[in-house]
């Protein structure tokens, strides 16, 4: 996946940093030409509307910047487009199409996409794919199932097969300095 810098991502999976509820559309997708019209939208499958999709537009803010809805949640795919107008009115499209992964007070991650089906898929089925990507995520509160079972689970000390001696050792190792307090 290209974004706005023209760095490709080895992965289709990325996170934009939330500031005052706020992304920058710059980190996904813009154009900074006086002719360019850039926007970010959540879209639903609508066969319907133009482009089969259901756009809800979302409030700009200064520059690149663009408010995230407060109804925004995981499973939710938008579209960013940056378009320029040439000096003759032809326009070049420039869309990115996006599916929220999590979402929290500090990041969104989004997985690339394509345009969303009629019949949604549960996000469950993206964090199974990053898991056979490798990619590990944060489940943050946008999945109650998952969440529900992770609270049932009996929590467990990682630490309690190790002696103290032992897990100083490991962090000395691994070039952690840890002063030991001397008994007299």
């Amino acid at each position: 996946m290209k974004l706005a810098d023209g760095a490709e991502t080895s992965r289709e999976v990325f996170s934009v940093s939330i500031t005052q509820g706020c992304i920058d559309q710059g980190d996904i997708n813009w154009n900074g030409h006086s002719r360019a019209k850039n926007w970010t939208a959540t879209i639903i499958r609508d066969v319907t509307k133009p482009g089969e999709l259901e756009r809800t537009f979302w409030a700009c803010g200064s520059n690149s910047w663009v408010k995230i809805p407060s109804d925004l949640g995981a499973g939710d795919h938008i579209e960013v487009a940056a378009d320029y107008y040439s000096g003759k009115g032809r326009r070049s499209e420039s869309r990115t199409l996006l599916r929220v992964l999590t979402i929290n007070e500090k990041e969104i991650v989004f997985r690339a996409s394509s345009k969303p089906s009629v019949e949604p898929y549960p996000v469950e089925a993206d964090y199974k794919r990053c898991a056979k990507d490798g990619i590990s995520l944060s489940i943050q509160n946008n999945i109650p199932k998952v969440e529900a079972e992770a609270e049932a689970a009996p929590a467990t000390d990682i630490f309690a097969n190790f002696t103290s001696e032992q897990l100083i050792d490991e962090l000395r190792r691994r070039g952690i300095m840890i002063e030991t307090p001397v008994v007299a």
